[in-house]
């Protein structure tokens, strides 16, 4: 098996219509509510890290997939990986700081805490795609390709995956995340996600950063 890297994601300016949008809001938002999406954009502190794994996937049938240290029930994830031989398994944070910053808001103000939460998770999905990012130039030296990111809880990839998927990344050790007993991440903005290798490129009828198999079609965070 390969060694676990490293890598640090680069994070932008946020976005304060996606942070909006997280809290729930709408165009048209009163100015107050705007303003506290640009504090939030402006005051989280962001310290984000990333570890990755590539992996050979060595047998794949619609209902199990083999990973060497893993199996997996998922047909959705299936589809995704389809024609891949290898995956990188992905885990990412934007540290431990940002939790703190929320939590201390949360006893102050609810709104304030509110844009930070929303802050916080536009900010994961920047690491995260940062990430992405890093890991398609690494394949494309190759001349491969990047299948769209798939974290466990997408259709039918157990979420129950996650607990496997940071002890093999040794994710609390390398960049701070564990889990819970409810098999959620802390820190809470952290993700992690299988990524396919393929030697062609497959187009995906969705973005890679949004909603790659849900069927909510009335969620407020669909594009």
């Amino acid at each position: 098996m390969n060694a676990v890297q490293i890598y640090r994601p680069k994070i932008g300016p946020l976005d304060e219509r996606q942070i909006l949008r997280y809290m729930g809001c709408r165009e048209g938002t009163e100015e107050a509510v705007q303003e506290l999406a640009r504090r939030a954009a402006a005051e989280l502190p962001l310290f984000p890290k990333a570890c990755f794994l590539r992996m050979e996937l060595r047998t794949a049938e619609p209902d199990e997939l083999d990973f060497g240290c893993m199996t997996v029930r998922s047909r959705d994830l299936f589809k995704n990986l389809s024609g891949c031989r290898e995956v990188y398994f992905l885990a990412v944070t934007i540290g431990t700081d940002s939790e703190r910053y929320i939590n201390r808001w949360s006893q102050i103000s609810s709104a304030r805490a509110l844009a930070l939460d929303a802050a916080g998770s536009v900010a994961a999905e920047s690491a995260c795609a940062d990430a992405n990012a890093y890991l398609k130039e690494l394949v494309r030296a190759e001349g491969r390709f990047l299948r769209p990111r798939f974290s466990p809880g997408y259709g039918d990839f157990p979420l129950s995956c996650q607990g496997e998927m940071v002890r093999i990344l040794d994710a609390a050790r390398k960049i701070g995340v564990s889990l819970t007993e409810r098999q959620m991440l802390l820190p809470v903005k952290s993700v992690t996600a299988v990524i396919g290798i393929s030697d062609s490129p497959t187009r995906c009828r969705r973005t890679e950063a949004k909603c790659e198999t849900c069927e909510k079609t009335d969620c407020p965070y669909r594009a």
